[in-house]
């Protein structure tokens, strides 16, 4: 049985012009591929007119090192971690180095630890967000972060609220803090932290620091969690204690005492003074005054949020480490 093959198709024939047209194109297309393509979070990323969406470097789980991304700060360039892409629906940024002057979260008193429009809080969104240019100022978005009520203070209480901030501290639980009655949640535990390591903090001379956190210990009014300088998460009270006064000096023939001691085991232990005056061959009496009571400084780390469609580019690249800015940067220069 014979099987019809149909009607012969017609096969169009490619002129030399064309073929010549097409393999430059293609050609071009090769050379070019690898030209915008970085690695970012273990996949290749295609950066289209040298830009990428800032949420495309958010910190996943099991990643081994975050993102950085250098920002203004009085003309200067400071790294930032890309921590989080689903913070309230954004990209959270975290100030990877520590400011560099310790502050204190509040004066020492009743409520101290309530952050709600504490010294710090007043600081991060009064102070520290003026070091940033208008052009990031204005991409900062409204953040939604749960504190500690103030009512849950002293007692032991179990309520939290929520507020709009700019800029501000992270919490006992966004560090991956657990396992206590008193500190309690505020926010969900960020993928970055993970183990004592993962929080250490340095200021811009390498030297290690603790660290302030906004979640106050509600056994207390004034005691406050916070990250040492080897990672570990605690609890602090916001004043110090007094200094014990020197021993007075011994007086020589005649001639008056030596000087108080110095205090010691102050936050800030005053010189010791009043030292007695000797009688003849005599012994100075009267040690110094002890230290004024101290405060506890911690470094600060701030943190605040931008949308995850945030055009970035890549400023630098070795081929180890890749340095990302804003594309707001380069077109406010």
């Amino acid at each position: 049985m014979k099987h019809s093959l149909g009607e012969p198709k017609r096969i169009g024939i490619i002129k030399p012009k064309s073929l010549l047209i097409s393999f430059i194109a293609f050609f071009v297309a090769i050379l070019t591929s690898g030209c915008n393509r970085e690695t970012i979070n273990g996949g290749n990323v295609t950066l289209e007119a040298d830009s990428i969406e800032l949420g495309v470097l958010a910190f996943k789980a099991g990643q081994a090192e975050p993102n950085r991304i250098q920002i203004e700060e009085n003309g200067n360039l400071v790294p930032y971690l890309v921590a989080a892409d689903d913070y309230n629906g954004h990209c959270l940024l975290l100030r990877e180095r520590l400011l560099d002057e310790p502050m204190r979260f509040n004066p020492s008193g009743w409520y101290a630890a309530y952050y709600e429009h504490s010294e710090i809080d007043r600081f991060l969104n009064e102070e520290y967000i003026e070091r940033l240019p208008q052009a990031i100022k204005d991409l900062i978005v409204d953040s939604s972060i749960d504190i500690t009520a103030k009512d849950s203070l002293g007692i032991g209480g179990k309520d939290t609220i929520a507020i709009t901030r700019k800029a501000f501290l992270l919490s006992y639980t966004e560090v991956n803090g657990s396992g206590s009655r008193t500190n309690l949640p505020e926010g969900k535990p960020l993928a970055l932290f993970e183990g004592n390591e993962s929080r250490i903090a340095y200021y811009s001379d390498g030297q290690a620091g603790s660290w302030q956190l906004r979640t106050p210990n509600t056994a207390d009014t004034d005691v406050v969690c916070g990250v040492s300088a080897e990672g570990a998460i605690g609890v602090g009270g916001i004043g110090g204690t007094g200094g014990t006064g020197g021993t007075g000096g011994t007086g020589g023939n005649g001639e008056n005492g030596g000087a108080g001691g110095t205090g010691v085991n102050a936050g800030n232990g005053g010189t010791g003074v009043n030292a007695g005056n000797g009688g003849t061959g005599g012994t100075g009496v009267n040690g110094g005054n002890g230290g004024a009571g101290g405060e506890y400084l911690n470094g600060i780390r701030p943190a605040f949020c931008l949308p995850r469609d945030t055009l970035i580019y890549v400023a630098a690249a070795d081929g180890q480490n890749t340095i990302y800015r804003l594309l707001i940067d380069k077109e406010n220069p």
